[in-house]
């Protein structure tokens, strides 16, 4: 259960509160998201649902996402899933926890057979780690609250990520 005090109903394309926010979808065919942004700033919308999870959408006016806003999640993630980004590429779908920052290995394009792997942010200023240092994770979830009191909204697999994407391209 969500109390109706933790979530407005809105498009993610307005939203512009620090932290992740959570567009979870009304009906078959709007998409649970969450708000990423590239190195020039650029917003951009990562579908978490659908049939190509882990897609960044350039967030616009013209296009608006709508669904129920839930603002102020946090994203914990799987250390039984970590590896070590620099020894391989991270699955389209896997977070990286670098720097000051947690981002997001995301899928760009207007088609899917044919995308750019993108590394966008989620959240920044944390606790800086050594500089040269990364952490990847494919398991990671968005939870509400803390503790006895953290409610899973989504939890994500990159591994499970590709499996769809690659059903969804061998339908397309």
């Amino acid at each position: 259960m969500l109390p109706v005090a933790e979530f407005k109903v809105g498009d993610l394309v307005r939203v512009n509160q620090p932290g992740v926010t959570l567009v979870m979808p009304r009906k078959q065919y709007e998409l649970a998201g969450i708000v990423a942004v590239g190195v020039d700033g650029q917003r951009f919308g990562i579908a978490l649902s659908g049939d190509l999870p882990c897609q960044a959408y350039a967030l616009s006016l013209d296009e608006p996402w709508y669904g129920l806003l839930i603002g102020d999640v946090q994203i914990e993630v799987d250390p039984d899933s970590v590896f070590d980004p620099a020894e391989c590429n991270p699955q389209i779908g896997a977070v990286i926890r670098k720097a000051d920052r947690l981002n997001i290995t995301a899928a760009f394009g207007q088609h899917h057979g044919m995308f750019r792997r993108m590394e966008l942010t989620l959240l920044t200023a944390l606790p800086p780690c050594d500089p040269q240092q990364a952490a990847a994770f494919t398991s990671w979830r968005i939870i509400r609250g803390t503790g006895r009191e953290a409610k899973e909204l989504i939890a994500f697999d990159a591994q499970e990520v590709a499996k769809v994407r690659q059903a969804s391209q061998q339908r397309g």
